[in-house]
C-alpha cells in the first residue's frame, strides 16, 4: 500500500454558523472558498482552498459515525488497500459508484480518529486549487499608492510582517553625486518617509525578517547592515566581498543567508555568525529558503545546491535543466517548488520532488526583469519591462490581471495579506497596486 497525498480535511462548526465560519477563515485567515470536489459535491458545508488541499468546513451533526473531523488521504489502489485492511479493522465501511467500482473506504484509527482514504487522479487537486485560487484576483489592478526613494533606481522592495512598513533600496549610478539610501515608509501614515538612511554604496537587496524585527539591507560594496524596527537604531554589521548577491531568511527567521563571494555566511539574527557554507558553485548569484528551511544555493557554475544547516550538509542531488546563470532563486510558499530567473529572463520552476533536472518555462515567449510569489503561493507575479502580469503557474498561464508600472521594474514584493503589490521601478517610484 501506498499513500500518495492529502485528498481533503474536514472539521466542524455549529449548524447555524456559516456566517462565523466564513467570517474566520474567508476574512481573517483570507482564504478563498471554493466548489466542493467532484464527487463530494453532496456534503454539506462550506469548502475552502488551502494551498493545494480542499478544507472541508462540515456542519455538527453530518458525516460518518457523527465525528465530522477527519482525513481524506489518496492511496495508489484502493481495491488492494480494502482487502488487506477489512481483515484487521472492524468497522469499515465503503462507498461504490454506479458501476460498482470502490469510490471511497472509512474507518477509525485506535485512537477514535475518523479516516478515509480514496483514488484521486494525479494532479487532479492541483487544478482544483489553481483554478479557484485566481478567480480572487481583480481583472483591472488599482493603483494606491505611489513613493520615490530620494535618488536613483527602486532596486528592491520589502513589506514588514504585519504590512504596516514598505521599505525600498535605492541603487545609484555615481555615489560621489548623490547617496543611495534605505528608506521605511509608514503605510497607516503615508507620505513622508519613517525614516531614511544614507548607505556608503548601492543597496542591491533588502528584507524584513519574519518575525518583523529587522530590516536587513545587502549592499554593492559587500557590506551588510540590520535596524531594530522598534527604534530603527542600527544594530549588525558585517563587511564580505563586493558585488556579493544573495539575501533570504528562514521562513521563522532565526537565520540569514548571505551570499559573499563564493561561499554563503549564514547568521543567527543582529548578524551573529552561525555558520559558512561552502558550495564550490563560484560566485554566488542568490541563495533562497524553503518553508523547512533547506537552504537553495545557486552560482557560476550553473547548478542548484540544496543545503540542510542544522548541521551543515549538502543535499544528495541538485537541481538542473538550465544552460545560462540564474540570478534570483524564490520558492513558492508551502510547496517544493523553486523559481528561478534566467540571465536571458526566463523564468524556470522546479518540483524539486518530482523534477529536480528538468524545469518548466512560465512563458517562453517573454523576457521577464522581477518575479514574486503570493503568500499562498496560487499565483507568480512576473514583470517584463514595465508591464506587470500575475501568472497561474501551475499551468504555466496569464491570468487577466496586469498593469502598467511607471517605468521598467526591478523588484516585485506582495504584502502579507497578498491584496497589493509593491513594485520598484528605475524611475525611483515605488508603487503599490491592489490585485485582489
Amino acid at each position: 500500500m501506498t499513500i500518495t497525498g492529502l485528498e481533503h480535511l474536514q472539521i466542524s462548526a455549529p449548524r447555524n454558523g456559516a456566517d462565523r465560519v466564513r467570517q474566520f477563515y474567508g476574512d481573517l485567515l483570507d482564504l478563498v472558498e471554493i466548489d466542493p470536489p467532484d464527487g463530494l459535491a453532496g456534503r454539506e458545508g462550506i469548502w475552502y482552498s488551502v494551498g493545494a488541499v480542499p478544507l472541508h468546513v462540515a456542519f455538527e451533526g453530518y458525516g460518518f459515525g457523527n465525528e465530522p473531523r477527519f482525513l481524506a488521504l489518496t492511496v495508489d489502489d484502493l481495491d488492494l488497500v480494502f482487502e488487506a485492511l477489512r481483515q484487521k479493522i472492524a468497522p469499515i465501511d465503503k462507498s461504490n459508484d454506479e458501476q460498482g467500482n470502490l469510490t471511497r473506504i472509512k474507518f477509525n484509527d485506535p485512537f477514535g480518529n475518523h479516516l478515509e482514504l480514496t483514488l484521486t487522479p494525479a494532479g487532479a487537486l492541483d487544478e482544483l486549487a489553481a483554478t479557484h485560487a485566481v478567480e480572487a484576483y481583480l481583472t483591472r489592478a488599482e493603483a494606491l499608492a505611489s513613493f520615490a526613494v530620494p535618488a536613483g533606481e527602486a532596486e528592491s522592495v520589502s513589506f514588514s510582517p504585519d504590512g504596516r512598513y514598505l521599505a525600498a533600496g535605492a541603487v545609484v549610478s555615481d555615489e560621489r553625486e548623490a547617496a543611495p539610501t534605505v528608506t521605511v515608509w509608514d503605510l497607516t501614515k503615508g507620505g513622508e518617509p519613517e525614516v531614511q538612511v544614507e548607505m556608503a554604496s548601492s543597496v542591491w537587496e533588502l528584507a524584513f525578517s519574519p518575525t518583523g524585527k529587522e530590516l536587513v539591507a545587502l549592499s554593492q560594496d559587500g557590506s551588510v547592515e540590520t535596524w531594530r524596527t522598534s527604534d530603527w537604531e542600527s544594530e549588525g554589521f558585517a563587511e564580505h566581498a563586493g558585488d556579493s548577491s544573495g539575501l533570504a531568511y528562514t521562513a521563522g527567521g532565526q537565520l540569514v543567508a548571505v551570499g559573499s563571494g563564493d561561499v554563503v555566511h549564514v547568521y543567527r539574527p543582529t548578524l551573529d555568525q552561525f555558520l559558512t557554507v561552502r558550495p564550490r558553485l563560484g560566485q554566488i548569484e542568490s541563495v533562497a529558503f524553503d518553508h523547512e528551511g533547506t537552504l537553495a544555493v545557486i552560482g557560476e557554475a550553473n547548478r542548484i545546491q540544496l543545503w540542510t544547516l542544522q548541521p551543515a550538509q549538502r543535499s544528495s542531488y541538485e537541481l538542473l535543466g538550465f544552460d545560462s546563470s540564474v540570478g534570483a532563486l524564490a520558492f513558492c510558499p508551502g510547496q517544493p517548488v523553486l523559481a528561478g530567473l534566467s540571465e536571458e529572463g526566463r523564468i524556470l520552476l522546479w518540483d524539486m520532488y518530482t523534477a529536480p533536472e528538468d524545469p518548466t518555462s512560465l512563458d517562453d515567449d517573454s523576457s521577464f526583469d522581477a518575479f514574486a510569489f503570493s503568500p499562498r503561493g496560487d499565483v507568480l507575479a512576473a514583470a517584463s519591462g514595465s508591464t506587470v502580469r500575475l501568472f497561474d503557474w501551475r499551468r504555466a498561464e496569464p491570468i487577466e490581471t496586469s498593469f502598467d508600472a511607471s517605468g521598467l521594474v526591478l523588484s516585485l514584493k506582495f504584502s502579507p495579506d497578498g491584496r497589493s503589490l509593491a513594485v520598484g521601478s528605475d524611475d525611483g517610484r515605488v508603487q503599490i497596486w491592489k490585485v485582489r
